[in-house]
Parts: C-alpha cells; sequence; structure tokens
C-alpha cells in the first residue's frame, strides 16, 4: 500500500474526514473549526463552512450535494459542497453533537449528541426535529436502515437503540454487551447490523422488524400458517 497524499492547511488536529460518492472530493474537519473539501488529486482545498467549535463528525449526502458537520458547538451545519447557497445551521442538541447521516433520499438528517438524544431533522431546515429519547447518556453514532424507515443510536450506556423514524415510540433496546458501544451500521440489505464496542470486540446481530416491509410481511404470514 502507497501513500497518495498528503493534504495539509489546516491549523491543528484534524477528527473526521469523509469522501463524496465519487471519490473525487475529501471533506475534512477538526479542532480549528473549519470545514474543508479538497480536490485530492491536486491537493488544492478550500473552507467551504465553520464551526465555532471544534469539527467530530461528518456526513455526506448520497448525491454528494450536502455535507452536514456535527461539533462540540452544539450545532449542525448542512453546507452546499458546491459553495452556491448559505450554509443551514440546525440547533436544538445540548452541548456536543457527536455523529450525523442522511437519510438515504437525502431529505433528513439524523444527529446524536451529548444530551443522550436522537434528533431527525428536515434537511432544508423548516420544521422541528423528531426527538427520540432513551439513552442514558451520550450518543456517539446513528445509522439509518437503508430504507429510511429506522434510525439507530449506539453510545455510553451501553446499549444499542432502534426508532421508527415517523412517530415518537419508545425504541427497540439491544443492551447486555457490558462495553460502550462506539458505533453502528446497518448493512446495504437493511436487518443486519454491525456494533464496535469499547471491549475490543465487533458484533453482528439480526433485527427482524427492520427488514424491508415485503419480507417482514411474508414471515408473518408464513408463521401465522405454521409454516
Amino acid at each position: 500500500m502507497g501513500l497518495v497524499s498528503v493534504l495539509r492547511g489546516h491549523e491543528k488536529e484534524v477528527w473526521t474526514a469523509a469522501f463524496d460518492s465519487s471519490g473525487r472530493r475529501v471533506f475534512s474537519g477538526g479542532v480549528d473549526g473549519a470545514v474543508r473539501s479538497w480536490d485530492w488529486s491536486a491537493g488544492t482545498n478550500r473552507v467551504l463552512d465553520r464551526h465555532d467549535g471544534e469539527v467530530v463528525g461528518l456526513a455526506v449526502s448520497r448525491d454528494g450535494r450536502r455535507l452536514a458537520s456535527a461539533a462540540t458547538d452544539g450545532t449542525i451545519r448542512v453546507a452546499d459542497t458546491g459553495g452556491e447557497t448559505k450554509p443551514v445551521v440546525l440547533r436544538g442538541h445540548e452541548r456536543v453533537v457527536w455523529s450525523a447521516e442522511f437519510s438515504p433520499d437525502g431529505r433528513r438528517l439524523a444527529t446524536g449528541g451529548q444530551d443522550g438524544t436522537v434528533r431527525i431533522w428536515p434537511v432544508s431546515g423548516r420544521g422541528e426535529p423528531l426527538v427520540l429519547r432513551g439513552h442514558q447518556n451520550m450518543v456517539w453514532s446513528v445509522a439509518f436502515s437503508p430504507d429510511g424507515r429506522w434510525v439507530a443510536g449506539t453510545g455510553h450506556d451501553g446499549t444499542a437503540r432502534i426508532w421508527r423514524t415517523d412517530v415518537v415510540a419508545p425504541p427497540m433496546t439491544v443492551d447486555g454487551f457490558a462495553a460502550t458501544v462506539e458505533s453502528v451500521e446497518f448493512s446495504p440489505e437493511g436487518p443486519l447490523l454491525a456494533t464496535a464496542h469499547g471491549d475490543g470486540t465487533v458484533r453482528l446481530w439480526r433485527c427482524t422488524a427492520c427488514e424491508p416491509i415485503d419480507d417482514l410481511l411474508t414471515r408473518v404470514d408464513r408463521r401465522f400458517a405454521g409454516e
């Protein structure tokens, strides 16, 4: 494995970086509060946006048109990656926002923060977020299911929780890990999740309720039919 490029421009430590779907651009953020967009092949960059605190999480929409940055200033900023429109600033979390992820259709943004909530925002910034509660401590990671019907959150309390994304309802909870849950990700097919833990393990588990609705209904029909 060979080094391709070293990208310099941030003034202090860089905490997070993400490619867009084309692989041509890299976005980064860190202690200096700057969100940078890089043409990595040319080694050039520009400041796309700037927070008043450290940038600790980034998410790129599937179409590459929007970049969400999460920061210690308690805000999420959604920037136009082309730099043509003013960023949308989302406020509501108390203290640090650790993570963000776009829904598959790019219309919503899930975030997790130190206040123990998962929030689902309209990317436009118009309207209030859906506030999902259940974690007893900070939420470090969030993930949408491939169909956008579910969102998972994990964090310091050693649990993984899964909510519907269209209503406020109690989450499904998976616990007993005896370790913090650093991150979570859905498989492309949906019902399989991977969680990373503070005890040095990665765990794979199945969320039957998270299956595509047609598959779930087929499973229910078979169960009632005694198959």
